[in-house]
């Protein structure tokens, strides 16, 4: 692969694994103060257990935990170009070393298509959930509801920690929005890159029936995942265009 889309494509998915670690510890921090105190925290309501709706925080960790997933997936296959599968026949009479090219284009597709999906789903479903308040709450519209009522001589007011709470809950609900347009920046990365490479097989059948064969698409034929700047198929290309010129 081209640098100009490798080097664009790894930090766009370095930043949203970070970013979605980030979700998965707010979220789930939240989660654990919420189950290790709701017992008896009468601000989280033990009497009517019901009234809040953690399915918010559930499906932030989840979808975060699936985009680090697929994050990782299409990483790798930028990173490893090449898999290498060792066979060993009985006896230890002979040796196979298979060498396998990775469709890289065609995994950036598949992971970045399937985290946008999710992101999606994500987005939609909290919202809708955070649209139900006050009929039935999500710890985040409590939490931030209740975080700015002050203390007085006759109420000790919430807790301390509700304002740490709701910072945390709208960190991680609010981030879904980044995460989604870094799922779709991949996706159109990965698509570019995929249909980029139908010049190039084309312009090869051209070649090798001896005809014409435009200057600009031999150019753009660096445009992909699966072919380094260094590769000998990007040095034969940078040859014929000098050659044309």
């Amino acid at each position: 692969m081209a640098n100009n889309l490798r080097n664009p494509t790894l930090g766009l998915a370095l930043l949203s694994l970070g970013l979605s670690i980030a979700v998965i510890g707010t979220a789930g921090r939240s989660l654990h103060v919420y189950y290790s105190e709701h017992s008896t925290n009468m601000w989280l309501l033990p009497v009517w257990p019901n009234h809040f709706d953690l399915r918010e925080l559930q499906m932030l960790v989840g979808s975060a935990a699936a985009v680090v997933v697929c994050n990782l997936v299409l990483g790798t296959s930028l990173v490893v170009a090449k898999v290498s599968i060792l066979l060993t026949f009985d006896g230890g009479r002979a040796n196979a070393d298979i060498r396998l090219q990775l469709p890289a284009n065609g995994i950036v597709v598949v992971s970045s298509f399937l985290s946008t999906i999710v992101m999606m789903i994500a987005l939609i479903f909290t919202t809708v959930l955070n649209w139900r308040a006050p009929h039935r709450d999500t710890l985040k519209t409590w939490t931030c509801r209740w975080s700015n009522v002050p203390r007085s001589l006759y109420s000790l007011g919430p807790p301390e920690q509700f304002h740490d709470l709701c910072q945390k809950t709208r960190f991680a609900y609010f981030s879904l929005i980044p995460l989604f347009i870094l799922q779709v920046a991949l996706l159109g990365l990965g698509i570019w890159a995929l249909f980029s490479k139908r010049p190039q097989r084309s312009g090869h059948r051209e070649l090798e029936k001896g005809g014409d064969y435009p200057l600009s698409n031999v150019q753009r034929q660096n445009v992909s995942f699966e072919t380094k700047s260094a590769s000998p198929q990007s040095y034969q290309t940078r040859n014929f265009s000098g050659g044309k010129s």
